[in-house]
């Protein structure tokens, strides 16, 4: 279902966000993310204008995961930026290696690589790569779920959202086991 329409307006800024998720030969999974902002108008920036069309965000991650979830590989780049020193902090996103993508990953990434430590936009890549990891896992992850060495594991994506609330017919569904509703 497309969005309402709306009164006539002028398009002042494009952001375009890419994710995609592989199976690695080696059992792991790489994300490979990137972002891109375009100005129609252009944006008279002192030391870097930006011409109509110019990209002016033009970053990519990619992390690399292992099956238990833990980050053992992360490189960042800058290809193009509004200034010169943006490309220089991208070094510092190898501080993802090590981190778990579990509870507590986005503070953990803000820790390390928050703020002046590192780049707002490549920061929001990781919360799409991640999310994005999970989808790429996803197939292997719910039949891990399901059995594990003859125990049955409560799946870590029941009430992550509304359609898996663990009262929902998606989970009655699924994973019967772990359904909480009435009927």
């Amino acid at each position: 279902m497309p969005l309402p329409q709306t009164t006539a307006r002028k398009l002042l800024h494009r952001r375009t966000v890419v994710c995609r998720g592989y199976e690695r030969a080696d059992g792991a999974f790489d994300v490979d993310s990137s972002v891109e902002d375009m100005k129609p108008l252009g944006t008279p920036l002192a030391a870097n204008p930006v011409g109509p069309g110019d990209i002016v965000h033009g970053m990519s991650l990619r992390i690399t995961v292992d099956a238990g979830l833990t980050v053992t590989d992360a490189v960042a780049v800058t290809d193009h930026a509004p200034f010169k020193v943006c490309g220089a902090i991208t070094p510092a996103f190898r501080k993802l290696i090590g981190l778990k993508l579990i509870k507590g990953f986005t503070k953990a990434v803000r820790d390390v690589v928050g703020g002046v430590q590192g780049c707002v936009h490549i920061v929001d890549l990781v919360g799409h790569a991640a999310t994005v990891t999970y989808q790429t896992m996803g197939r292997r992850r719910r039949e891990q779920a399901i059995e594990t060495k003859g125990v049955t594991v409560k799946p870590a994506l029941l009430n992550t959202c509304h359609a898996w609330a663990t009262d929902s017919p998606v989970v009655k569904r699924e994973f019967p086991k772990f359904y909480t509703g009435t009927e």
